[in-house]
Order: structure tokens, then sequence, then C-alpha cells
């Protein structure tokens, strides 16, 4: 997934990078002006050490706080897999 938001092949992603996947993929609709806070909050979200790029690292450490997330999630509606 990774290399679909790298389209320049830089090795990190970049603010425009972002925002062109974001424009593809975002199913709710927003206004301009909404839409570009929410890729400017992405941003500063996914790029910790705040270079102005996304790294490989950094993208995956969201996914695997989405996955760890999730299995939390699915063990509070499934108690009984926790005996």
């Amino acid at each position: 997934m990774f290399d679909v938001f790298d389209s320049n092949k830089s090795g990190v992603i970049e603010y425009s990078e972002l925002k062109k996947a974001l424009e593809l993929t975002l199913r709710t609709p927003m206004s301009p002006k909404l839409f570009n806070l929410y890729v400017k909050g992405q941003f500063e979200n996914l790029d910790k050490n705040n270079d102005g790029k996304i790294q490989f690292k950094e993208f995956i450490a969201v996914f695997d706080k989405v996955k760890k997330s999730e299995e939390i999630q699915n063990l509070k509606r499934h108690p009984s897999v926790w005996i």
C-alpha cells in the first residue's frame, strides 16, 4: 500500500502524494477547506519525526495501531475468546 501512496517512487510519501491518494480514496464528501484540514491533520499524524515526509516506518506504525485496536474491539465484542 505504501507504494501506491508513494507515486513518484522516492521512498517517502510527500504531502502532495498523500493529498492525491486521499482525493482518490476518501468516500466522505467534504468541502475543499475541510478536506485540506483533514489532509493536513492526517499528514501531521503520520509524520512522527516532523521532517515533512512520511517514511515507511511511520506509515506502517499507523497500521499496527489500527490492527491492535481492531483486535481489542473484537475481544470486547467476543469475551468468550478470553477463556
